[in-house]
């Protein structure tokens, strides 16, 4: 004889369910709560049978199945039932859960949710460099580059492909990035503001902080060093083009007034106009002789240049008059002598 013991909770009180299996009589019995419920044969060549009773309206169900040349036994509650007290039932656990779930997704979105979007929206504003990011100096490495690079920083490998190459530091590390730039037709390269680009060239960049070998050369910002080279050039320039209207000792005068007039009012875009003037319009460069001259017409332009030729006449008026002081106490020294 094989006996079987299970307790259910019913909706008022606990109740006791007993099964016998009787092999040699090929008997099954089972009791709730003591009192019989089924006294039925169960032949041993039969594979599986169901006994299906109600406890407190709900149906339960004890299934006996042959196991090889064993027996399971299985008690199962009904829970949801068609009885009305399985349709209450499964209404309120249905409740329940979704207030629970209801409960839950209320305290991630009170609370959690504005942590998440804080922290993807830090991660996408630092992996955008449009949106935002760290500055550091970069390098021009290598200009007019044809074959790909690869680099290893930190455990991290990337790979360069475009021709115009850069590196910066940070924390230590160097990084490395590249950016295509079409070359001029007279072969060399110049930044997108028109400005003449040589390896070696200072530019700030702008880095992501999470990952800084996501990062975006910036030729609008060039540093103080590199600032100070391309004012050089400008000048050069304008030394190679004298003015009709400026006596040629006053060239050098005219044209540092000049360059730190146009760099004042027109920034890097000055420069590049004053460093392209004799590039004609053909050659496809952002500032040419067309916006050179465009720029001379400007009120602004004429303005400070009048000024620049009247502080170089006046610096010259002064010179002579200086001379002619000395010249004159000079002459005065020589008589003296002479009288003595």
């Amino acid at each position: 004889m094989h006996q079987e013991r299970w307790l259910y909770n019913g909706i008022v009180k606990q109740h006791y369910i007993q099964l016998n299996h009787f092999f040699g009589d090929e008997i099954v019995t089972i009791r709730l709560n003591g009192e019989l419920l089924y006294h039925e044969s169960y032949p041993m060549t039969q594979d599986s049978k169901s006994y299906q009773f109600f406890i407190d309206n709900e149906l339960c169900e004890i299934r006996v199945a042959k196991d090889n040349n064993d027996f399971v036994y299985h008690f199962t509650s009904h829970n949801y039932s068609t009885s009305k007290t399985g349709m209450a039932r499964k209404q309120k656990d249905f409740l329940e859960e979704w207030g629970v779930g209801i409960g839950i997704a209320a305290v991630f979105l009170l609370i959690l949710c504005p942590l998440a979007y804080y922290l993807l929206t830090y991660y996408q504003n630092s992996q955008n460099l449009d949106l935002g990011g760290m500055m550091a100096t970069a390098i021009i490495t290598q200009i007019g580059a044809e074959e790909a690079q690869q680099y290893t920083t930190r455990g991290i490998t990337y790979r360069l492909t475009d021709n115009v190459r850069y590196k910066f530091e940070v924390n230590g590390a160097y990084y490395h990035g590249d950016i295509d730039l079409k070359p001029t037709r007279t072969g060399g390269y110049m930044t997108p503001n028109g400005l003449p680009l040589h390896e070696g060239g200072e530019f700030e960049v702008l880095f992501s902080g999470l990952d800084p070998s996501k990062s975006k050369i910036l030729f609008d910002k060039p540093t103080s060093i590199q600032t100070n080279k391309y004012k050089a050039l400008a000048a050069e320039n304008c030394l190679y083009n004298p003015p009709n209207d400026v006596d040629s000792s006053l060239y050098s005068q005219f044209c540092k007034c000049m360059n730190y007039h146009v760099y004042l009012h027109y920034g890097l875009e000055g420069l590049a106009n004053v460093f392209a003037q004799n590039m004609p319009r053909t050659q496809q460069v952002p500032y040419n002789q067309e916006t050179f001259e465009r720029m001379q017409n400007d009120v602004i332009y004429k303005s400070f240049r009048l000024l620049c030729k009247d502080e170089v006449l006046a610096e010259e008026e002064e010179d002579s008059w200086k001379y002619e002081e000395l010249e004159t106490a000079s002459e005065g020294d020589f008589n003296a002598e002479e009288h003595n």
